[in-house]
């Protein structure tokens, strides 16, 4: 294994906020499946309870700073390293744009779950579990993908 190159302090900065990002949208995420998987009386498998109004803003703030990292990634690129993407990390970026479109889509269906609740259909709540999920499991794989890259792995 190759020794890490010494990166600017913006990239453990970018790194750092999309970190704590994933975990404030984890704990968005777990709240939202205890509602998923209530049954009757309000309890679910899972040990904790759901509490709406912390879903709700636990899923803007995740939101948010989701978006704001991407921006940030990309005004790091552009005027910190001021480095042209290319090779691997254009395959990040590709898959930062990714990220922010299927967020945008479980962005979109969760406004839409706060002005018109679910009902008796499940398919807007389930389609927008599904979309979460499938980004956070996106942003692993970059992170994870990022973390082997800067330190020489690949």
């Amino acid at each position: 294994m190759k020794g890490a190159p010494t990166m600017p302090a913006a990239v453990y900065a970018h790194a750092a906020w999309m970190l704590v990002a994933v975990a404030i949208g984890t704990w968005s995420g777990y709240l939202g499946l205890l509602r998923a998987l209530q049954g009757p009386g309000g309890r679910a498998p899972l040990p904790g309870r759901f509490n709406l109004q912390v879903h709700q803003w636990t899923g803007i703030v995740y939101y948010v700073m989701l978006y704001l990292g991407v921006v940030g990634g990309f005004l790091m690129v552009e005027f910190v390293l001021g480095v042209e993407v290319s090779g691997f990390w254009e395959w990040h970026k590709r898959l930062g744009l990714l990220v922010v479109a299927v967020y945008t889509a479980a962005g979109w269906i969760g406004l839409g779950l706060l002005k018109r609740p679910a009902g008796p259909s499940r398919a807007r709540p389930i389609a927008h579990m599904v979309l979460n999920f499938t980004g956070c499991t996106l942003i692993g794989l970059q992170i994870l993908l990022a973390i082997l890259k800067v330190n020489g792995v690949f």
